[in-house]
């Protein structure tokens, strides 16, 4: 009930929904997880607020301790689970609370050091630092540990394209198209590549398919 009354944007009636599963059955980690992530679309909200008002940045503050009580709470119900502290990770980055946000990755990695989705996140938080090396290792660990993921294929790309490797990131998006065709992304990426790398025509031919995706309907819910 509480995902089917977020889904209609009733966010008090979904978290009261949420908080009811929690004394209904006060040991499944999931119903705390579920508040959680209601939460956290209030926060993604708050977020987009600009020059926030004094009670807006309380109101922020608030729902972060909250959100990230309820995570603990589940981290403690399941502790084996390599998820939550994943989650927490990105509740504390989203919060710019960067050296947390490491730590909780790190725990992630303890529990599943082949977790790609802990290593993505890592390359988006050394991105963000400008450390593109830390970056783009990183990447490259994420798609070792899963090499269809369409996130991390393009994140590796793209940052290949922002440190300069312009071979790389054309080998890498060559491989991301042929697994992804109709992704325009990275085709815009890729025509950029080919561009700077003096190949017009290829270029042209990327942003030629794009306009060509564009006047289709979406294929899959992730638009490609």
């Amino acid at each position: 009930m509480s995902q089917a009354l977020l889904a209609q944007g009733d966010f008090t009636s979904a978290v009261n929904a949420g908080q009811a599963a929690i004394i209904l059955n006060s040991i499944d980690s999931l119903n705390y997880i579920n508040v959680s992530r209601i939460f956290e679309t209030f926060i993604s909200s708050l977020l987009t607020v600009q020059n926030p008002d004094n009670q807006q940045k309380e109101n922020l503050n608030n729902v972060y301790k909250a959100t990230l009580n309820n995570y603990k709470t589940a981290a403690e119900l399941d502790p084996k689970n390599p998820d939550i502290p994943l989650y927490i990770a990105r509740l504390h980055f989203s919060m710019n609370s960067i050296s947390e946000a490491k730590k909780s990755i790190d725990e992630s990695l303890a529990l599943k050091p082949d977790y790609a989705n802990a290593y993505f996140l890592y390359s988006q938080i050394f991105e963000q630092e400008n450390k593109m090396d830390d970056a783009i290792y990183n990447a490259q660990k994420a798609k070792l540990n899963n090499s269809n993921d369409i996130g991390i294929l393009f994140q590796l790309g793209n940052l290949y394209y922002k440190n300069g490797q312009l071979d790389m990131a054309q080998k890498e998006f060559e491989n991301t198209l042929s697994l992804y065709p109709t992704h325009s992304n990275s085709r815009y990426i890729l025509g950029l590549v080919y561009d700077k790398n003096g190949l017009k025509d290829k270029a042209i031919e990327q942003f030629e398919k794009i306009l060509e995706l564009s006047k289709k309907p979406e294929i899959g819910e992730n638009g490609f």
